[in-house]
C-alpha cells in the first residue's frame, strides 16, 4: 500500500510544540479501506523518505497518536503500512509507551478506562458504560451514580490536566476529583475552586476537592461536545474552555498522594450525567499555544492535516517489500 503524506495547515500551529502527541483519524489515511492489520502494521515518519521515524499509538480504526519532536506550522506525516508487519509492542521506541512518556495518565475510553502510559493506571469501572465519543468510543455516566477509579498517585505543585464533556444535563459536575466523601475524605490543602466559572461567575467554597471539573460554563449547552484544559502552577489554576482561557484563581494543592476520581466524587456525588473523553493529566504545565494546537488537532482534524495524498517514495526495502507483494 503507497505512503499517505499530509502537511499540518499553518495557522493551526501558533508556535512550536516539543514532544507533542498528535490525533489522527485512520479512517481518512487510507487510500481503500483500512483494516486493523494495516493500522497495526503503520510505521509514521515526519518525513516523506521515510527516514525519521516517531512513536505512534493505534487506538482504534478511526483514532491514532503520534509524537512529533518539534511540531512546527509546516510539519508533514507520512504514514506507511502494508498490513504485514507486525504491531509494536507497548514498551518499543516507536510504541505506545514512548507517545505518552511526559503524562501520569492517558484514558481514550475505547472500550474501558485503561492508562495508555507505562504508568499502568487502569482505572477500576463502576456503572460507567461505553459507547459513541468524540474520538471512536467515551465514556458514559447517566446514571447519576458511576464513576471511574484511578490508583493513588502524586501530582506536583505544577500540573495540566485535558478532556472532552458533553453534557446530558447541565448540572454541577466534578470530572476529576480526591474527594472520597464522609468514607475517604481527602484531608489537607487541596485544589479549591478549580472551576470556579459557573454559568460566568466566580465560585468559592469548594475546598474540599482537587479539581471540581465541568461545572456549568457560561454559553454551555447540552448535546455538544466542549474541550476543557487546566493548568496549575503551583498557586495559580487557569481554565480553558475550547482553547481560550475563560477564567482563573489563586488555589491551594496538596501533592499528597491520593485516589482519583472521574466523572464524579468518590462518595458519587456531583456525577457527571453525560460523556467524557480522552482525559489526560501530567506533572507539568502546558503552554497556552500548546492548548490551542491541541484543540485545533482535536476539533477539526481532517482541517489540521488537510488532504491525505499519495507517495510513492521510500527506502527500497519498502519498494521492494511492495514489489513482491505485488508479483505475489
Amino acid at each position: 500500500m503507497p505512503v499517505r503524506v499530509a502537511t499540518v495547515r499553518a495557522a493551526d500551529v501558533p508556535a512550536t510544540q516539543t514532544n507533542f502527541p498528535f490525533y489522527v483519524d485512520l479512517g481518512r489515511v487510507g487510500a481503500t479501506a483500512l483494516t486493523l492489520a494495516d493500522a497495526n502494521s503503520s510505521r509514521w515518519y515526519t518525513d516523506t523518505d521515510l527516514v525519521t521515524q516517531m512513536a505512534r499509538e493505534i487506538v482504534s480504526l478511526t483514532e491514532g497518536h503520534g509524537k512529533y519532536a518539534s511540531l512546527t506550522s509546516t510539519s508533514k506525516i507520512a504514514i506507511d503500512y502494508d498490513g504485514i508487519r507486525a504491531d509494536y509492542a507497548v514498551t518499543a521506541t516507536y510504541g505506545r509507551n514512548n507517545v505518552w512518556g511526559d503524562f501520569e495518565s492517558v484514558q481514550h475510553f475505547q472500550s474501558n478506562s485503561n492508562d495508555s502510559t507505562a504508568n499502568g493506571r487502569n482505572g477500576s469501572d463502576s456503572g460507567i458504560t461505553y459507547t459513541t465519543g468524540k474520538f471512536g468510543q467515551s465514556a458514559s455516566n447517566l446514571s447519576g451514580s458511576g464513576k471511574i477509579t484511578l490508583p493513588s498517585f502524586s501530582l506536583s505543585a505544577a500540573f495540566s490536566s485535558s478532556f472532552w464533556v458533553k453534557y446530558n444535563a447541565l448540572q454541577a459536575t466534578a470530572i476529576f476529583s480526591t474527594y472520597g466523601g464522609a468514607n475517604g475524605s481527602s484531608t489537607g490543602a487541596n485544589i479549591a475552586n478549580s472551576f470556579p466559572y459557573i454559568n460566568g461567575s466566580l465560585q468559592s467554597g469548594y475546598t474540599n476537592f482537587l479539581v471540581d471539573a465541568g461545572w456549568v460554563a457560561s454559553g454551555q449547552t447540552t448535546g455538544v461536545w466542549y474541550k476543557f484544559n487546566y493548568v496549575h502552577d503551583g498557586t495559580t489554576i487557569r481554565i480553558y474552555l475550547n482553547g481560550v482561557q475563560v477564567n482563573s484563581g489563586n488555589v491551594p494543592h496538596s501533592t499528597v498522594d491520593r485516589v482519583m476520581y472521574l466523572m464524579s466524587r468518590g462518595d458519587n456525588a456531583q456525577a457527571l450525567n453525560g460523556y467524557l473523553d480522552e482525559f489526560y493529566i501530567k506533572n507539568s504545565q502546558d503552554s497556552a499555544n500548546w492548548i490551542t494546537t491541541e484543540y485545533n488537532n482535536q476539533n477539526d482534524e481532517a482541517t489540521f492535516w488537510g488532504t491525505w495524498t499519495t507517495f510513492g517514495g521510500g527506502p527500497a526495502a519498502v519498494n521492494a517489500r511492495r514489489l513482491f507483494l505485488m508479483m505475489v
